[in-house]
């Protein structure tokens, strides 16, 4: 057969197109090869995984020196935070003659004044029991202002993202607001604990922190642990969202709160005094001011603020310029 009649006869048969894949450079080879990770990866966004650790370490050093600070200015006003509570649920004996005759007359008995309080304390007790309940005081410091300053500082960031210039008031206090919701319901039973600790004026029904606890459970339900929170709630909600929000003025806020939310602060204190009955009637918000009413009228709201003000106006001094100190020593940014 000749060659182009062979080459006439492959022509005439019909075979079927394969497509040949069209040869690739190597950079695109090495391109198919390459796994495929998302965009989102913190494998190609190595910047943003650091910036993730260093925002969990310094939420960890704002907790640190919140807690560190709450703790040290508690321990520095302990002896006036006592002397405020005693006020607040008449814990305090007075004598006919410290009532005057107006009082003796009328059979009205008065809290003694702040230097005779102090020196009861010390002759009744010793010089310790100024101190009485602040290990419990303590302990409740550390976890609420670690959680008090670290969901602050959290939240100011969220809301510095998402709210227009010129709002920095109304930003620090929303902030500083539902700092203290969080960190006050947190760490609630133990300041309850604290308050029956520091009462304790003449024999000791509560004897530890634990032991407390215990005793509160059995006496009055796990909600014994939360008795008084919705007062507590409304003084300290405000109470941090003006200090936080005139922090560079910590001695102005801290006087201005003390005199705005003192009236709640002494419902407060007597609920968790109190317990769940008391003269043998169930014991309830509207009873407790109705009692603070017939015992002082308006001036029994304010029984103990001398202490307090010389307690509150220190005390948020301590606590901010100590905790903005440790924030600069840990270096949290």
């Amino acid at each position: 057969m000749s060659t182009a009649a062979y080459a006439d006869g492959q022509e005439s048969q019909q075979f079927p197109v394969v497509a040949t894949p069209a040869v690739s450079s190597p950079r695109s080879l090495a391109a198919l090869a390459a796994p495929t990770v998302p965009p989102s990866s913190s494998a190609t966004n190595p910047v943003s995984q650091r910036s993730d650790k260093q925002s969990f370490v310094d939420g960890l050093k704002y907790g640190a020196a919140g807690g560190i600070a709450g703790a040290f200015a508690k321990s520095c006003t302990a002896p006036l935070a006592r002397l405020t509570i005693l006020y607040q649920v008449q814990g305090f004996t007075t004598t006919a003659a410290a009532a005057g005759p107006a009082g003796q007359a009328e059979g009205v008995t008065h809290p003694p004044k702040l230097r005779h309080a102090f020196l009861q304390v010390v002759r009744r007790e010793g010089v310790a029991a100024l101190w009485k309940g602040n290990l419990a005081t303590i302990l409740h410091r550390l976890p609420y202002s670690s959680i008090n300053f670290y969901t602050y500082e959290h939240a100011n960031k969220f809301l510095v993202q998402r709210l227009p210039p010129g709002t920095d008031f109304a930003r620090t206090m929303a902030a500083g607001g539902l700092a203290g919701l969080v960190a006050c319901s947190a760490a609630y039973p133990l300041d309850l604990v604290r308050t029956r600790l520091a009462v304790q004026t003449q024999g000791h029904y509560y004897h530890g922190i634990l032991p407390t606890l215990q005793r509160i459970v059995a006496d009055e339900g796990a909600v014994g642990l939360y008795r008084g929170l919705g007062a507590t709630l409304l003084q300290v909600v405000p109470s941090l969202a003006l200090n936080f929000s005139l922090l560079a003025s910590g001695c102005i806020s801290g006087f201005l709160t003390a005199t705005v939310t003192f009236p709640l602060d002494v419902v407060r204190r007597r609920m968790q005094v109190y317990g769940r009955q008391h003269q043998g009637e169930p014991v309830s918000y509207s009873r407790v001011i109705r009692q603070v009413q017939q015992q002082g009228g308006l001036k029994g709201f304010y029984t103990g603020i001398l202490p307090e003000y010389c307690k509150v106006v220190p005390g948020v001094a301590i606590a901010f310029c100590t905790y903005e100190q440790l924030k600069k020593w840990l270096q949290a940014q």
